[in-house]
C-alpha cells in the first residue's frame, strides 16, 4: 500500500484539461443557462407576448359575440337571432357551407385557441402549442378576409335579402392584422434562439 502511494500518479491539474474536456464543460453550462419558459415565465419577447394577448383578446372577443350574442352587421335594417344559428345565417349568405356546423366551430375555435395563443407562450412546448393554436385561426381569418374584407374594400359587400351588411370600416384592418400575427405564430412561433456563448459562464 506504501508502495502504491508512493509511486502513483499525481492527480491531474485542474488547469491541463483538455480542449475536448474544456468545450463539452462550456456546452454544459450554456445549455443550464439556456433560456426557456419557466413557472410564470413566457418564453416569447414582451413584444411578441403583446401580439399574442392582443390577438387573443380580439378572437376571444369576437367568438364570444357570435356564440352568445349576434354579430355586427352595421346596419338595423336586418336582425338576426343571437348565437352560432344567426352567426350560420350569415355564412350561408357569403357561400360557406353547412353553416350552422361551421358557425359552431369558428365560435369554438375562436374561444379556446384565441385562449391558446397566450397560454401557449408558458407551456412545456410553447412552439407546438402555440402552432396548433394559432393554425386553425390563420385558416379563420383567411376565409374572413377574402370573403367579406376584401369584398368590401372592392366595393361588393355581403348582401343579406338585398341589403348590404358588414361595411364596417374596421373590418379589413382588423382582419389583417389577425391575419398577420397568426401567419407569424405559425411561421415563426418563438423568436430566434440567442446564440448559447451568450449564456455561458466564463471559464478560468
Amino acid at each position: 500500500m506504501k508502495y502504491r502511494a508512493r509511486y502513483a500518479a499525481p492527480p491531474p491539474s485542474p488547469h491541463a484539461l483538455s480542449p475536448l474536456m474544456a468545450r463539452s464543460k462550456r456546452v454544459h453550462r450554456s445549455r443550464i443557462a439556456s433560456p426557456g419558459p419557466g413557472r410564470f415565465k413566457p418564453a416569447d419577447t414582451p413584444v411578441r407576448m403583446a401580439l399574442r394577448a392582443t390577438a387573443g383578446i380580439v378572437f376571444i372577443t369576437l367568438g364570444q359575440m357570435k356564440f352568445f350574442d349576434s354579430i355586427l352587421l352595421g346596419t338595423t335594417a336586418i336582425s338576426l337571432p343571437t348565437g352560432p344559428e344567426g352567426f350560420a345565417q350569415y355564412l350561408a349568405a357569403i357561400g360557406v357551407p353547412f353553416p350552422l356546423l361551421n358557425a359552431y366551430m369558428v365560435c369554438l375555435v375562436e374561444m379556446i385557441c384565441g385562449l391558446g395563443l397566450v397560454l401557449s407562450a408558458f407551456l412545456p412546448a410553447p412552439a407546438l402549442f402555440t402552432r396548433l393554436a394559432a393554425l386553425p385561426l390563420f385558416g379563420d381569418m383567411v376565409v374572413a378576409t377574402f370573403t367579406v374584407g376584401l369584398r368590401n374594400a372592392m366595393g361588393q359587400p355581403v348582401l343579406m335579402g338585398g341589403i348590404p351588411v358588414t361595411q364596417q370600416a374596421w373590418r379589413l384592418p382588423l382582419e389583417v392584422f389577425l391575419l398577420l400575427t397568426t401567419l407569424l405564430l405559425l411561421w415563426r412561433p418563438l423568436p430566434r434562439p440567442v446564440q448559447a456563448q451568450e449564456f455561458a459562464a466564463p471559464i478560468s
